[in-house]
């Protein structure tokens, strides 16, 4: 994955000078001083060719060489508080483009649905949604990872649950390696406990798929998920489940009822719109809102 590029545009619009943005309450500059970043001297000579050249802080840092673009980001990130990791200092996963690459066109359309579901769903007092594939390798469990991290950055207690039970891959994206996960707690083997922090992202907690057990549905359709959702909503503000596709199996359908809400991620170019049409039908028959649909093509 490439690093994230800080053009111009981005500087202009977020990085700023001390004197001229409304926006940073802590400037970039005594930023840089407290992580060790910056020499006061250093700062008098960036400000100096910002008088000379007309550059933002950011820029100028960047020209003389006495920042790089990882340093300015870490400053930002932590001036408009928001997670900003550079890849070589965590195991996360690279295609986390919420947390390496919060400028790109991804990240960008994906607050765009993050946006539209706080409208639609989140703003309507529910806390809970399931996110589902009309196929198999559509994307969810990139997708539900990115939205999770992105409420988290809204200062949102979030709670992501990897419910797919057939075939889990939250555990590797967020490189936890918790004691038990959901199938161990539906079985009554461990409590909630088993929810892990996320490190080095604020206000995310996971709870994994756990065990592969040989009877998924039938977990599912314990009366202790229900009350695990119900805990969860008393905890969290927000409850994403990554769910299995629609032509895996019945999993979905139990889910989805539990949340009461889902959002449809399909493949471009390989989703069928029939099968798009019968899941929309199934879930409405359950009594499930569609809160949206996302045609993935990351």
């Amino acid at each position: 994955m490439n690093q994230p590029t800080i053009e111009r545009s981005v500087i202009g619009a977020v990085f700023g000078d001390e004197a001229g943005s409304s926006i940073n309450k802590i400037a970039i500059g005594k930023l840089l001083i407290e992580s060790g970043r910056l020499k006061r001297e250093d700062v008098e000579k960036i400000k100096k060719l910002q008088m000379e050249k007309g550059l933002r802080f950011g820029e100028a840092a960047i020209t003389l060489g006495l920042c790089n673009e990882d340093d300015i980001l870490r400053a930002l990130s932590r001036q408009f508080s928001f997670d900003w990791i550079a890849p070589t200092e965590t195991k996360l996963a690279s295609e986390l483009c919420a947390v390496f690459d919060p400028f790109g066109r991804e990240a960008e359309a994906l607050r765009t649905i993050r946006g539209q579901l706080l409208l639609r769903w989140f703003d309507q007092g529910n806390r809970t949604l399931a996110i589902t594939g009309v196929h198999q390798r559509s994307g969810v469990s990139h997708v539900c990872a990115n939205l999770a991290v992105m409420f988290a950055q809204l200062g949102l207690k979030t709670l992501l649950i990897d419910a797919n039970l057939r075939n889990p891959r939250q555990e590797g994206i967020f490189a936890v390696r918790p004691h038990g996960g959901l199938s161990d707690m539906l079985i009554g083997r461990v409590g909630m406990d088993a929810i892990t922090r996320v490190p080095q992202i604020a206000n995310l907690s996971l709870l994994t798929a756990g065990a592969i057990p040989p009877n998924p549905q039938e977990l599912l359709a314990r009366p202790s998920f229900y009350q695990l959702l119900q805990k969860a909503q008393d905890d969290f503000e927000i409850v994403l489940l990554d769910t299995p596709a629609y032509d895996v199996g019945a999993d979905l359908e139990i889910i989805a009822s539990r949340a009461r809400g889902a959002l449809v991620v399909a493949r471009k170019d390989m989703a069928k719109a029939s099968v798009a049409r019968q899941l929309q039908q199934d879930f409405a028959s359950s009594g499930v809102s569609v809160c949206g649909a996302v045609l993935n093509e990351f």
